[in-house]
């Protein structure tokens, strides 16, 4: 766009004197469009009016043709204009100011990675060694309960389980086990005993006798006793009512006891033919001609599946 050096009018298209410079319109310049371009190199010296004027005179040097009023009009235009490009640079501003500020924030965060990474994998190596700790002490956890486990089997390795015999008023508990003694061919006296009494058991009303003996050789010659015995033991044997069979046992803890009690209902679905009990061990054997072996945990029980 040129400026008019006479009327101030702003204009895409103007022809421009050689000797003021200003850029004139084809109606201000006194020349068509048309015989501008018929100058040819001509242009390169055409000059407008008043140049052509001041030169006819002998004046040196020329003035713009427009007056300082419109020459000030015009130029205020040109700095109206140029503010209003020049306004979209404040938000510009900002916004680059406010991306300084998160750049700035970000290089902060980028410093402080490493020390952070840093302290993650501290973390991370406690836990990984607090892990290993905790499967340590699980080991000695599991050793330490297998050791309570046989400990308290041990404790009642001269103690025999009766069960079956009914409950009576004032019973004489001493009485009855000398009955089953002479039932088995086995007389026990007083001096082989530590104490008897009654445990309660998970069926109500039902309470199974623990014998104490002396040493363990008496109680397994007791309970030997009792299993060759060649017909049932019942309660009627020992002058008591009640049609039940009398078991004699192992004094086993409650654990061995659930043992025990998997490993025959394994037995029977696996088909094996043999579950005992001896010295407190509970023994597996699938038939006659194969080899037997000892249950001591769930995990033995495997060998039955």
């Amino acid at each position: 766009m040129f400026v008019c050096g006479k009327c101030g009018e702003e204009v895409s298209e103007a022809v421009q004197c050689t000797a003021c410079l200003h850029h004139f319109d084809f109606a201000c310049s006194g020349i068509t469009e048309k015989g501008y371009r018929k100058l040819g190199d001509r242009q390169a010296t055409w000059r407008c009016a008043n140049c052509k004027n001041a030169g006819a005179h002998g004046i040196t040097g020329s003035t713009p043709a427009t007056s300082p009023s419109v020459s000030l009009d015009s130029i205020m235009r040109e700095v109206m204009n140029i503010n209003l490009k020049l306004a979209p640079l404040a938000n510009l501003e900002s916004e680059v100011q406010l991306l300084r500020n998160e750049l700035s924030d970000l290089k902060c965060l980028v410093l402080e990675l490493p020390v952070k990474v840093q302290v993650l994998e501290e973390k991370i190596a406690k836990i990984e060694k607090t892990q290993d700790d905790i499967l340590e002490l699980r080991k000695i956890v599991t050793k330490l309960e297998a050791d309570q486990l046989c400990t308290d089997q041990w404790l009642r390795s001269n103690n025999v389980e009766i069960k079956g015999v009914p409950l009576k008023e004032r019973e004489n508990l001493f009485d009855i086990i000398t009955k089953i003694g002479v039932n088995i061919s086995y007389p026990i006296d007083k001096h082989k005993i530590n104490f008897i009494h009654r445990v309660p058991t998970h069926q109500p009303g039902i309470k199974n006798i623990i014998v104490s003996f002396t040493n363990k050789y008496v109680k397994e010659d007791f309970i030997s006793a009792a299993r060759l015995r060649k017909d049932i033991l019942t309660a009627n044997d020992i002058g008591l009512i009640g049609p039940g069979r009398i078991f004699v046992n192992d004094h086993l803890t409650s654990r061995n006891k659930m043992l025990l009690s998997k490993a025959k209902t394994l037995a029977k679905e696996h088909n094996f033919q043999f579950v005992w009990v001896k010295n407190m061990k509970i023994f597996v054997r699938k038939n006659q001609t194969s080899r037997s072996f000892i249950v001591m945990s769930d995990l033995d029980l495997q060998k039955i599946c």
